[in-house]
Formats: C-alpha cells, structure tokens, sequence
C-alpha cells in the first residue's frame, strides 16, 4: 500500500506543476487585459478635446507642446510659434465650407492630422495632434500664407 501511495504521488507531481503554471498563466493575462481596458478607457475622448481647444483659450494654452513644430509664414517673413505669438484656433475643421476650401483630416487613436488650403494658392494650415499620457495635444501646426 505505501509503495502505491508514493507512486501515484509522483506521477501527480507534474499534473501539479502543470495546473499550477495554467493558474498563474490566466491571472497574469486577465490582469493585462482588464489594466489594458482601464488604460484605454482613461484616454480623453478627442471629440471633447477639440470643442473644448476651440472654445477655451486658457485650456486651448495648456495642450501646446511649446516650443510648437511648423510656424507661421507669409511670403516676406516666417516665425516660429510661442506662446506670446500664438494666435488662439477658434474655427473647427467641420466648420469650414468644403465648396471654398480644400480639406483633409485623418483620425487614429493616438494621432490627428487636419489640413485646410487652396490648392496652387500658396494658403495652407495643418494641425497634429498626438494623445499622449491619456490626453491630447497639439503638437505641430503651421499656418502658411504665401
């Protein structure tokens, strides 16, 4: 009888090993996913970002990353964007007639790409916006009058 019992203790070793390596296995990969959905979940919504950047100068102030890639240029002058010399974005994409202007916007979940301009007119502006640490910024815009 003590022979049988050592016996089938061996043999249940590994079922032990192999049971307790599929536990942690699942713990690990539901813990991944529910922190992965919780992270996504706390991203700003960029709808409600851009109504609010458009709308309130002060938060329109605090989601630049100055100094701001691009510039602003006219055909006898080019200037970098600060903070003294940004002109407060109150005109949304969608509220630009599409008869008059040319018009690209690109959406991902992590970047933003708007474009407004008149083709062989020397008027083009562009906006990127990149979320990052759960909210959105502007990143880089260039406003250019030629």
């Amino acid at each position: 009888m003590l022979k049988s019992t050592i016996t089938i203790s061996y043999l249940l070793q590994p079922m032990k090993i192999l049971l307790r390596t599929v536990l942690i296995i699942s713990f690990v990969v539901a813990c991944h996913s529910q922190r992965k959905s919780l992270s996504s979940a706390s991203n700003e919504n960029f709808n409600e970002f851009y109504l609010k950047f458009h709308t309130d100068s002060v938060f329109q102030l605090q989601r630049i990353i100055f100094p701001l890639d691009g510039g602003k240029y006219d055909y006898d002058s080019e200037e970098a964007w600060t903070p003294q010399n940004w002109q407060i974005k109150k005109v949304m994409v969608y509220q630009i007639d599409p008869q008059e202007y040319s018009i690209e916007f690109d959406k991902s979940d992590t970047l933003v790409y708007e474009r407004i301009y008149l083709p062989n007119s020397g008027f083009d502006f562009q906006c990127r916006y990149r979320l990052m640490n759960g909210k959105w910024y502007l990143f880089y815009c260039i406003d250019q009058n030629l």
